[in-house]
């Protein structure tokens, strides 16, 4: 009877997600400005995944808004190239300043004023735009991998200082033992070897070398995670 109640759990379970995932496509199919589906199509979705026309209304003003973002987006690139043109002949105007003041004030000043209007327009909005369309994007999958992978980067990061912190005081109590050692001989009383293969100091290094290793695969982990949040987070910042 469980085996059967869980197989039933199941397939609701999936048949949900096939709901919400039809229901996605809906608001994208409703939002494109293009043919719209019939409306005997649009009940049954919105039966399916357990949606009202009030919450189509919502969730059509967030993708409108998303796709609103992601055309914001796709300018920075191109603005970020105009405004190192800008920049560049801006340069160049100025090394001609001595000879041409005049030259100089005919060039630069419709310049700035553009980057200053690009500069507001599109990448003042930039930050905004991003962190609304990974707040609002529709799939969950990859909402909770970009939490998962955050909450693992954060892990990442306190053990990284953990094992620095101690490789700095393993580093430090080895160099007090070898002037200990250093102190001792000078005032000849230490018949031992080389005060750097003192036991106390190899087992310090030791140690060193052990937290050495732990930040350097900390590093390897945290590049990793780093490369597929960058792109999971490209498939979120999609409308």
């Amino acid at each position: 009877m469980t085996s059967v109640i869980e197989k039933i759990r199941q397939e609701r379970s999936l048949a949900l997600r096939d709901a919400r995932r039809r229901y996605v496509e809906l608001i994208r199919s409703l939002g494109s400005g293009g043919k719209q589906p019939a409306g005997d199509e649009i009940e049954e979705v919105l039966r399916a995944a357990d949606k009202t026309i009030d919450e189509v209304d919502v969730d059509l003003a967030t993708h409108r808004q998303r796709i609103a973002d992601r055309q914001l987006l796709d300018q920075v690139e191109p603005t970020t190239k105009r405004i190192e043109e800008i920049d560049t002949a801006i340069k160049a105007a100025d090394d001609k300043l001595d000879q041409a003041e005049l030259e100089h004030a005919t060039v630069v000043d419709p310049l700035e004023r553009q980057r200053r209007d690009l500069a507001v327009r599109i990448l003042g909005g930039q930050q905004q735009a991003r962190l609304r369309l990974l707040a609002t994007c529709p799939d969950e999958d990859l909402r909770q991998r970009r939490d998962e992978i955050t909450s693992q980067l954060a892990d990442l990061a306190h053990e990284r200082e953990d094992a620095r912190e101690k490789r700095d005081r393993f580093l430090r109590l080895a160099e007090e033992r070898i002037d200990d050692v250093r102190s001792r001989v000078s005032r000849k009383s230490w018949d031992g070897d080389d005060p750097s293969e003192d036991d106390e100091v190899v087992r310090l290094r030791e140690l060193v070398d052990r937290k050495e290793k732990t930040l350097a695969e900390i590093d390897k982990q945290t590049a990793k995670l780093r490369e597929e949040l960058s792109k999971v987070e490209k498939k979120m910042l999609n409308p």
